[in-house]
């Protein structure tokens, strides 16, 4: 084998971004927007709040009530359906894939987890030991030990919950991040946590809705993070990070403030090709 020469980067656009901002600020119609003549953008809808603006929107959580399904069966069930037309199609299906919001994947999280613990052999255990103190000591079915398995792993074991709490994220992360052909884009909402540093000064803090080390994780994959924030007419992506702004990173954009749509009476005009300079060829 021969060892690598120097190169200069050639990815001139997201593959990973992460937008974040307050709810109501028009993201719905911003990924609306990311459908073309030529491209197609899926927006994984899991809270259920976008068929009012239109698009190739996937509601998750309706598809999930009709079924009587969890969020993460349907979710599940949603991705599998997802890479069948990929590999039918030989390329993806979509070009952008949107999940929205963030934060509605901590009860996916859970479930996954919980279903990992209750199939390793501790958590076998520790169901066949709760039925033999009610039923004694015999051998049960899986239909019998059913209502003795966990709901929720962290509630019921504690801290070491987490390792399955951090099995599912893994699998629900790499599985989502593996469907689209040209950009994934995780919405996330933002919320403000005043922090008291003396009695007297309080800091304001914006912080994503999500758990911080699996943030973490996606914030460092992700090829770029945004704050999104309206300014009269237009929604803005701001690169431009400061102490406020927590869990936030750059590779394309630092320091820039990018207008991604503007509206003019009922009329909503995206400007995505400032993300994606490939969407210019249009």
């Amino acid at each position: 084998m021969e060892l690598p020469e120097y190169s200069e980067g050639i990815l001139t656009h997201p593959t990973l971004l992460v937008l974040s901002g307050m709810p109501g600020l028009g993201k719905s119609s911003l990924i609306k927007g990311l459908n073309t003549k030529k491209y197609k953008a899926l927006h994984i809808d899991l809270q259920g709040g976008a068929a009012h603006v239109g698009g190739n929107i996937w509601n998750i959580k309706k598809l999930a009530e009709d079924n009587n399904w969890s969020l993460a069966q349907a979710l599940r069930i949603a991705i599998k359906t997802i890479k069948e037309k990929n590999r039918e199609n030989g390329t993806p299906i979509y070009d952008f894939v949107t999940i929205d919001p963030l934060a509605s994947l901590k009860p996916v999280i859970v479930t996954m987890g919980t279903r990992y613990y209750n199939e390793s052999l501790l958590g076998k255990a520790a169901a066949g030991k709760a039925a033999k103190e009610k039923y004694g000591d015999q051998k049960f079915t899986p239909d019998q030990l059913k209502p003795f398995l966990s709901k929720d792993v962290v509630a019921d074991i504690g801290q070491n919950g987490w390792n399955f709490y951090n099995m599912g994220w893994k699998e629900i992360f790499e599985d989502l991040i593996s469907l689209a052909g040209k950009c994934t884009i995780f919405i996330a909402h933002t919320k403000y946590n005043t922090l008291k540093k003396t009695e007297l000064t309080e800091l304001t803090i914006k912080e994503i809705d999500f758990w911080p080390s699996y943030l973490l994780e996606l914030v460092g994959t992700a090829s770029d993070s945004a704050s999104l924030l309206r300014r009269d007419n237009q929604v803005i992506a701001s690169f431009v990070f400061n102490d406020n702004h927590v869990h936030f990173k750059s590779r394309h954009f630092d320091g820039e403030e990018i207008v991604l749509s503007t509206k003019e009476g009922n009329t909503i005009t995206t400007h995505w090709e400032r993300i994606f300079p490939f969407l210019k060829e249009e």
